[in-house]
């Protein structure tokens, strides 16, 4: 009886959802949980765009020498697109300078080889991870969110202080956030008192024209040529002011099919 009761207890203790990133890290607790911003954890629920931005911020503010926020638009239902720059506190606080020499170095004709060695010397690696071009492939934005947190708030983790030393991380966890603010919207309004798992119930099953496209129904994923959407026209000027060395950008298939990026089926999480 008394064995029982003390697993009650600590089962008591233990918290609903526990998010497990890396088994073994041990995290900064000075560096905010999306928990603590938003109310829920990444697997928990379908993070507005508000609260993306929200965490973001908040994780740039707990290390301002470590990030470094951006606002690159704003959509046109008024909500502000955004990314972080994650780097060490050496690269970040010498980060104007960074850029400047990433100009430079992106076209090294106008160099004279010693220049371009010395850059190549000193430059970090620019890594751009971008997240959520349509905006009801919901995981993607929180896959960035734990990116961002993990590396701002792991403190023993050798492949962090490895990716930190020698390289800019830029994350962008949002690229629709109209589209994603319109999917949030239709999920949560066909949500019954009980959640429902079933792919086809209503809280599954967007709408139309659904999450996907901004608020003029073009697909963002479409328009990096022409760049006829803020939220396009914002992010390659960020992308041309820092030249990523490499990138990703992070998306998913529908619920129904098989992905890297999708959540293990919550019901209050369609896909």
């Amino acid at each position: 009886m008394k064995l029982l009761l003390v697993a009650a207890l600590l089962w008591a203790q233990e918290p609903s959802f526990t998010q497990v990133l890396a088994p073994g890290t041990e995290y900064d607790p000075e560096i905010p949980t999306l928990a603590q911003v938003a109310g829920h954890d990444f697997d928990q629920e379908v993070t507005a765009p508000d609260h993306v931005v929200a965490y973001m911020e908040a994780l740039a503010q707990s290390s301002p020498e470590r990030a470094h926020f951006i606002e690159y638009a704003n959509t046109w239902e008024g909500r502000r697109a955004v990314a972080l720059v994650i780097g060490s506190s050496e690269n970040i606080a010498r980060l104007d300078g960074l850029r400047a020499d990433l100009q430079r170095i992106s076209d090294p004709r106008t160099l004279a080889q010693d220049d371009i060695d010395a850059l190549v010397a000193d430059l970090p690696v620019v890594t751009a991870l971008l997240h959520g071009v349509h905006g009801n492939e919901i995981s993607s934005s929180g896959a960035a969110m734990a990116e961002a947190y993990h590396l701002l708030a792991a403190t023993n983790d050798p492949r962090v202080d490895e990716i930190l030393a020698n390289s800019l991380v830029l994350i962008d966890p949002m690229q629709n956030p109209d589209g994603r603010a319109r999917f949030v919207f239709q999920t949560v309004m066909g949500r019954a008192a009980s959640p429902d798992p079933d792919p086809l119930s209503a809280e599954h099953d967007e709408p139309w024209p659904g999450g996907r496209v901004n608020h003029y129904l073009f697909d963002l994923n479409r328009d990096w040529f022409v760049q006829t959407q803020p939220e396009t026209q914002g992010r390659v000027a960020m992308i041309l002011d820092y030249m990523p060395t490499s990138w990703s950008t992070s998306t998913k298939w529908a619920g129904t099919r098989p992905t890297t990026s999708r959540l293990p089926r919550c019901p209050a999480i369609p896909g």
